[in-house]
């Protein structure tokens, strides 16, 4: 069994998580189910493999959000005075990092946690909702980007934090569950604010080295947009960033699957 992961607020749905949802089931296989996880209350409601799930139902989740919903430093914004021991001293600099804006990347971290502990075994792949399909994705996918044999897979890169639009959890893998648990716990327990930086890829690198699980590298030609020019590439577009507004990512960016239909267009 597979199951599809992603996370979007009530805005979010409206500029991508519609999109996403909707080329997921005309594009994946149909053994595949889709939750699409929100402390919103989306325009959609639970139908077929496609599964609308309240990230109300993860108590972790709550706590968290509820106990730092005016703690500006735990959004980003270091307007307010950096508690001691909290953040690297550069962060006292006025503005907006996404480096450390916990209070917007636990969601994500805390929607795989609840899905796992529905699903508890088969695979589990997370996809951001920024994300397109855009080819019909083969069941074989599934097996090359998440072997039997890992617990995880991600795009690794060597001068930068992985790129978490996708990762693969191996639920039926014995040390998949506890790394998914531990990953939680980080931000349940307030530890993440120990750590150099609080967003969820930065997070996962460290739990990786930290707890060193079976993790498979997906193979890629790309720093700086490894999702495209991995061999999801063949199938999917990841809209990080700016490339929202422009509804793709430029054709010049697509480093290893040139020829493709999608990767020709301007």
């Amino acid at each position: 069994m597979t199951s599809v992961v992603t996370s979007c607020s009530a805005r979010g749905w409206k500029l991508y998580g519609e999109r996403f949802t909707s080329t997921f089931d005309a594009y994946w296989p149909p053994e595949v189910t889709l939750y699409v996880v929100s402390e919103d209350v989306l325009p959609i409601s639970s139908r077929g493999r496609v599964i609308v799930q309240s990230l109300s139902a993860s108590a972790q989740a709550t706590s968290f959000l509820e106990r730092h919903v005016a703690d500006l430093w735990v959004h980003g914004n270091s307007a307010t005075p950096r508690p001691a021991g909290v953040a690297p001293a550069w962060r006292d600099r006025a503005g907006y990092s996404f480096r450390y804006d916990a209070y917007k990347f636990c969601r994500k971290v805390f929607a795989i946690d609840l899905v796992a502990g529905i699903e508890r075994s088969g695979k589990l792949l997370w996809v951001d909702a920024d994300a397109l399909t855009f080819a019909p994705v083969p069941l074989s996918l599934l097996t090359s980007v998440l072997p039997d044999t890992a617990a995880l897979s991600y795009l690794a890169r060597e001068r930068y934090h992985p790129e978490c639009g996708f990762v693969g959890y191996n639920l039926s893998h014995p040390e998949c569950l506890p790394f998914i648990q531990a990953f939680a716990r980080l931000y349940s327990s307030d530890d993440v604010f120990a750590l150099g930086e609080w967003h969820d890829s930065w997070v996962f690198q460290w739990l990786v080295k930290h707890r060193r699980p079976a993790a498979h590298h997906i193979p890629h030609r790309s720093q700086g947009h490894p999702f495209i020019n991995s061999e999801l590439g063949l199938y999917m577009d990841h809209l990080k960033g700016k490339r929202k507004s422009a509804g793709r990512s430029a054709p010049a960016e697509q480093l290893k699957h040139k020829g493709l239909p999608y990767w020709e267009k301007s």
